[in-house]
């Protein structure tokens, strides 16, 4: 089964549709882990808002991230995960990685397919803060690490993202970036991406 298909929108862009809700959404969630670990350079992913707006908002419906199981490793390396975005709401309760929040971050287990709370206690996640606005979850058993960005901070601090991955990420990892753009200062994030393996 081909769980790619292709939309001819582009003569020149090769531009494709993957499915993470419905069917075989193990299979299409590891094909679209593959797809983004194993890319060198930047890959632009949308997510389906149709599904956020069915799921009331929450978490369980929003952008997939895949969440990698800490012991796991892809043709022999490991890899280290980072989400930023600044609609994250980390900072909303306790329970603000949990499947039924309102949020955007529907991290998924690549071996399960299965939803990974990332509340601050649960899976291994705990919270630091960086700079004066950032929070961040990173956990012991995923190697996911989570950022409530901050414009602020961004704007006024030239290795705001190359400091954070440069903080969690651990010698001889693939690093894999995730990244809402809409309201992050690209002239910043353009100079500050060196030693970024893949961004989507």
């Amino acid at each position: 089964m081909d769980l790619l298909k292709p939309l001819q929108i582009h003569p020149e862009l090769p531009i494709s549709n993957i499915d993470l809700f419905n069917g075989d959404t193990l299979s299409s969630l590891q094909k679209y882990f593959e797809i983004c670990s194993q890319a060198s350079d930047l890959l632009v992913t949308t997510s389906c808002f149709a599904e956020w707006k069915k799921g009331k908002s929450t978490n369980g419906t929003a952008k997939v991230i895949p969440a990698v199981p800490a012991d796991s490793k892809v043709r022999g390396q490991a890899v280290r995960v980072f989400f930023f975005d600044d609609n994250i709401n980390l900072s909303l309760s306790a329970s603000s990685g949990a499947q039924e929040t309102k949020g955007i971050c529907n991290l998924r287990d690549i071996t399960t397919a299965k939803y990974v709370d990332f509340s601050a206690g649960c899976n291994g996640f705990t919270c630091d803060s960086a700079y004066r606005h950032t929070l961040i979850h990173h956990s012991s058993k995923y190697n996911n690490v989570l950022v409530q960005a901050n414009i602020l901070d961004a704007m006024s601090n030239v290795d705001y993202f190359s400091s954070i991955v440069s903080k969690y990420c651990q010698k001889g990892e693939k690093v894999l970036v995730f990244m809402e753009f809409v309201n992050m200062p690209l002239t910043n994030f353009a100079t500050d991406q060196a030693g970024f393996d893949s961004m989507c």
